[in-house]
C-alpha cells in the first residue's frame, strides 16, 4: 500500500513533509495512550508505596477494605435471605412422589 501524506502538506521552510505510512497517526495514539496508563501505574505505585511506609495509613486502609467486606458481605447475605424466602412462597409443581421440585429456570416460550 502507497504511503500518505499527514494533514500537514509543508513545514515552515516550504518543503513538503515525508510521507508518512498508514497507521502512522493510529500508532501515535497508542503511543501517547501506553504513555498515560504507563504515568497512572506509576502514581498508583506512589500512592501504594505511602501507604505501605506509613503504618497508621496502612491500618486505616486495611480497616476500610475489611469495613467494605463486612457490609457487602451483609448485603449479599441479606439478598441470600430474601432470595429464598422468595422461593419458599412459590415452589415450583410437585413431582410424581408428592414432593415439591424446584422451579426450574428455564422457562418454555411458545411460539404461535
Amino acid at each position: 500500500m502507497p504511503a500518505r501524506a499527514s494533514s500537514s502538506t509543508a513545514k515552515s521552510t516550504g518543503d513538503p513533509e515525508p510521507a508518512r505510512p498508514v497507521g502512522a497517526e493510529t500508532t501515535d495514539h497508542l503511543q501517547a495512550a501506553g504513555r498515560e496508563l504507563l504515568a497512572a501505574a506509576r502514581g498508583l505505585l506512589d500512592i501504594v508505596e505511602d501507604v505501605l511506609t506509613d503504618r497508621d495509613k496502612l491500618e486505616a486502609a486495611a480497616a476500610s477494605v475489611s469495613e467494605l467486606l463486612g457490609t457487602a458481605g451483609e448485603s449479599l447475605a441479606t439478598l441470600v435471605e430474601r432470595v429464598g424466602a422468595g422461593r419458599s412462597e412459590t415452589s415450583g409443581p410437585q413431582g410424581a412422589d408428592g414432593t415439591d421440585r424446584p422451579r426450574s429456570r428455564v422457562r418454555k416460550i411458545d411460539i404461535d
